[in-house]
């Protein structure tokens, strides 16, 4: 029997408590629903419920629509486009009733929480296979290796533009290219962004954002891309979350891996997310 994700890995707690909690809730999401006939929007409702248990995240992400600030998404890998999106901030690619299939299909899964207390955004993502292909399963692994190399590489670098550049290179070395697309980011394609802190009004106990609050952290983001130049400086957060598709096999899925990096005397990777490859062996 496999070991329930929520319990088998120690992983960082300290960098980000909004998406420490979006992490532990999507991993006992997947331990309650994991073989159950269970929809896409169904899996998000109950990762939501888990999400909220205690009072300190904000109910509907920042990142919206979609809905809630979530998506859950299954597809084949025959037919894999419903998990290789081009932005989730299209309707075709909101959650549905469409049921998971957990011996063979793709499975991707986003949250955008706000933490109260802090009014740290704390979004998690991460593409999941549950099948068997060797293909498929090389593909995941190269990306891995792919995104891993990004991170290892990133105290040689003092600037986002710099490291935009090499990641660039590297994600080519392994044939793959990233393709992330962004409609507040003045240039399509960047690897990531800061998490701009704001403060959240709680008044009447308020559990949603408003709309200005959405876009005071839609906004304030500044981009890992070719054309922003800012510093890694303490205490910033910023994410490395590429969608990387194979310049080889273009039938192969869109993968994405979302990792938080902090700087504070140093950087330090949230990399909460390898657990989830280490339960279905994709890395």
């Amino acid at each position: 029997m496999a070991v329930p994700l929520s319990t088998s890995h120690r992983y960082p707690v300290s960098l980000n408590e909004g998406r420490n909690r979006a992490f532990m809730s999507l991993s006992e999401t997947i331990d309650h629903c994991i073989g159950k006939v269970v929809s896409e929007n169904e899996f998000r409702d109950e990762w939501q419920k888990r999400l909220l248990v205690d009072g300190v995240i904000i109910s509907d992400g920042w990142y919206c629509p979609p809905p809630y600030g979530m998506a859950v998404l299954s597809g084949t890998i025959e037919y894999p486009s419903r998990v290789s999106f081009e932005s989730l901030r299209m309707e075709k690619y909101w959650s549905s009733d469409r049921i998971i299939n957990w011996s063979s299909d793709l499975f991707f899964a986003y949250c955008s929480p706000v933490h109260i207390p802090s009014g740290l955004p704390g979004d998690l993502a991460v593409t999941l296979y549950f099948g068997d292909d060797r293909e498929v399963l090389n593909h995941f692994r190269n990306s891995y290796k792919a995104v891993r190399d990004v991170l290892e590489s990133i105290e040689n670098y003092k600037n986002s533009k710099d490291l935009f550049f090499a990641s660039q290179n590297i994600f080519q070395n392994y044939g793959l290219k990233n393709c992330v697309v962004s409609y507040t980011d003045q240039v399509p394609l960047d690897l990531g962004h800061t998490f701009p802190k704001i403060s959240v009004s709680t008044e009447n106990g308020k559990r949603f954002l408003s709309d200005n609050e959405k876009d005071q952290i839609r906004l304030l983001r500044q981009f890992i891309n070719e054309k922003d130049i800012w510093i890694f400086s303490e205490p910033i957060q910023f994410t490395i979350e590429p969608q990387l598709i194979s310049t080889i096999n273009k039938y192969l899925p869109q993968i994405t891996y979302h990792y938080l990096v902090q700087y504070r005397d140093g950087f330090h990777i949230c990399n909460d997310v390898d657990v989830f490859l280490e339960k279905f062996a994709l890395k």
